[in-house]
């Protein structure tokens, strides 16, 4: 097995290597176009068997991303692990667990990966109007809405105005949006995108307020979003572990496509 650094050229075969997996792992695909297998903090090595391409190992900054089609050991990459600056490592589960061995891992966490190709359900309630957040006071009631529950709460800055003025300047540089629907001018659930792309966007804040839950409000948010991403072309991708939530994303058509793992060292 010889393993050699990447570079745009080998693109098509990078393609190859996932074959029909390909449309599930579009955010990756397109992580390694835009990086053009050589940006700052970037390397892409791949093992070869034969002349053909057998795995990939993605440094992407601070992440490592392997992924395989064979069921070859990972030894070869071994030196490479070592030579590369990351602090995680994220992939299919049952890939990651064969670098596990060559790893000194200070957390492992666990999660499912899907992607949206095809919504299968229907608004609940199509008066009601899907915004975008654009505004000041809109973004005001988006932190006032994750200050409701721990799981958000934690990760928001205690100043409001922070918040504020931290996602305006995301609203104007980046392509990611925000979702949400308001009942009687309160956020009372929204949804956002992630690194969005030509091709794909991953979806992150889905939260409902807990005095709405249980009215498919969260629902109505997602399937206008996925909606809109497909209508663009782009597929929505998912990472949860909440087993509610993976009910819901299910219902609405989302393919489950593996377990995902995440070494932390």
């Amino acid at each position: 097995m010889e393993v050699r650094r990447l570079s745009l050229e080998h693109h098509p075969s990078v393609i190859e290597l996932f074959g029909k997996d390909e449309k599930n792992y579009q955010f990756v695909l397109n992580d390694l176009l835009v990086s053009q297998y050589a940006a700052t903090n970037v390397q892409v090595f791949g093992s070869f068997q034969n002349n053909k391409l057998t795995a990939i190992l993605f440094q992407n900054e601070g992440n490592l991303f392997f992924y395989e089609n064979t069921n070859q050991s990972v030894e070869c990459f071994t030196p490479f692990i070592k030579q590369v600056t990351y602090h995680k490592i994220s992939g299919p589960s049952r890939m990651v667990e064969k670098l596990v061995p060559y790893l000194n891992i200070t957390h492992d966490s666990s999660s499912y990966m899907g992607a949206v190709h095809q919504i299968k359900a229907s608004r609940r309630y199509p008066e009601l109007r899907m915004k975008r957040v654009k505004t000041e006071d809109e973004l005001g009631m988006q932190y006032n809405l994750f200050s409701l529950t721990e799981e958000f709460k934690g990760s928001l800055p205690k100043d409001k105005q922070a918040y504020i003025d931290c996602e305006k300047i995301k609203i104007v540089e980046t392509s990611n949006r925000n979702y949400y629907v308001a009942i009687d001018g309160k956020m009372v659930a929204c949804a956002a995108t992630v690194k969005e792309t030509e091709t794909s966007a991953i979806i992150i804040g889905v939260f409902t307020d807990p005095e709405f839950r249980g009215k498919g409000y969260g629902t109505e948010v997602l399937i206008a979003l996925f909606d809109q991403l497909l209508i663009e072309g782009k597929v929505p991708y998912l990472f949860y572990s909440n087993p509610a939530a993976r009910s819901v994303y299910k219902n609405l058509g989302m393919d489950e496509v593996c377990e995902w793992r995440v070494l932390y060292v």
